[in-house]
């Protein structure tokens, strides 16, 4: 399959217009895992529930917002540098700004405007980050020590 367009959605809403809330997730386990452990919080009925499949890319984020044009964007990736990268990526898209964010192990570069900044393991925020540029978008992350949404609902 071509990893950079396709996306697994779980949706109970027929009219995409009426898709108020969409949330994004690494994983389809971690989509699934996320449902079940809020599905007396979550009204279905208006949300979408979008994996990307462990990979992150602007087409995957900016189809699925296309679809859902009424919608507003929750992030739910990983609560690691990878998840924090991909928050960084999702929000790029969607505000169509040229900042690139590179997970290399164990570091993590960030590049607005050409200017690189690197960060070692585990000191990059993208809650930080998205405060520091005014992103309007949510983060949704499982609390520490849990890595994932699976992690939350095994333990």
């Amino acid at each position: 399959g071509n990893k950079r367009e396709a996306v697994f959605i779980a949706c109970w809403q027929e009219d995409p217009a009426k898709v108020t809330k969409v949330f994004f997730f690494e994983s389809s386990i971690d989509l699934m895992s996320f449902i079940q452990l809020f599905q007396k919080k979550l009204d279905l009925s208006t949300s979408a529930f979008v994996a990307c499949g462990g990979y992150v890319s602007q087409m995957q984020i900016v189809g699925s917002m296309n679809l859902y044009s009424n919608g507003v964007p929750y992030f739910c990736f990983d609560n690691d540098d990878p998840g924090n990268v991909y928050d960084v990526i999702a929000a790029a898209s969607l505000l169509k700004q040229d900042w690139k964010a590179y997970h290399l192990k164990p570091n993590v570069t960030i590049e607005i405007n050409k200017v690189k900044t690197v960060y070692a393991q585990g000191e990059f925020s993208s809650n930080s980050f998205f405060k520091e540029h005014k992103v309007p978008y949510y983060i949704v992350k499982p609390q520490l020590p849990y890595k994932d949404w699976n992690d939350v609902l095994c333990n």
